[in-house]
């Protein structure tokens, strides 16, 4: 039995982005890094979509306790019944419902956005890129997202790119920092890699 794996969007976190970032000469000729955010959604199964049809336990959870609570007293009295129990979720064909989705489970979602402009003369038709975390204090870099983003943008022209991953910021969690908001804990970077155009060239950055 398939559940529908539809979720309903409740809850996103504000993006930081940042101005124009300083262009270095390894960074791909013509094209600029203008701004860069990320942002943060909480996403809920959406239950009211799922027409699969799972039979699902729909009483009242303070009567379900309390029917669960009797059957195991009444399990334990003398001349009680202690075989098997009827599941009230099973379907006529006797294969047994997987239980409900719970509502309360929560699933983060993260979104890195990398706003391009193209300033050179040939169309840009894939992109490899990293968004860097890294700590205010030490410059060490604390957490890094690698993207390869297929995308369309032709001469003299800007465009947001969006990529959505489980992944947080940094999984590196400080002592002194319980809670860390992450959108003032670390300078964040973009950094461009490798550039494909629809000519068929390219521009790799040099590894040092």
């Amino acid at each position: 039995m398939k559940y529908l794996a539809s979720f309903a969007l409740t809850l996103v976190f504000a993006a930081v982005s940042f101005g124009q970032i300083p262009k270095t000469e390894t960074d791909p000729p013509g094209i600029d890094v203008v701004k860069i955010s990320w942002s943060k959604n909480v996403q809920r199964p959406d239950l009211s979509r799922d027409t699969a049809g799972p039979v699902f336990d729909n009483r009242d959870p303070m009567q379900k306790e309390k029917e669960i609570f009797l059957s195991q007293i009444t399990a334990k009295m003398p001349g009680g019944n202690d075989g098997p129990k009827e599941n009230p979720n099973r379907r006529s064909s006797g294969q047994a419902a997987p239980e409900a989705i719970d509502p309360t489970k929560t699933k983060d979602q993260y979104i890195y956005n990398l706003k391009i402009k193209n300033g050179g003369d040939k169309t840009i038709k894939s992109v490899q890129w990293t968004y860097l975390f890294l700590d205010k204090v030490t410059n060490e870099e604390v957490g890094r997202h690698e993207f390869h983003s297929v995308t369309k943008l032709g001469p003299k022209s800007s465009k947001t790119i969006s990529e959505a991953v489980l992944s947080p910021p940094t999984r590196v969690v400080s002592a002194g920092k319980p809670g860390t908001d992450y959108h003032n804990a670390y300078t964040e970077k973009a950094v461009i890699s490798r550039v494909e155009f629809s000519d068929g060239s390219s521009w790799q950055r040099e590894v040092k």
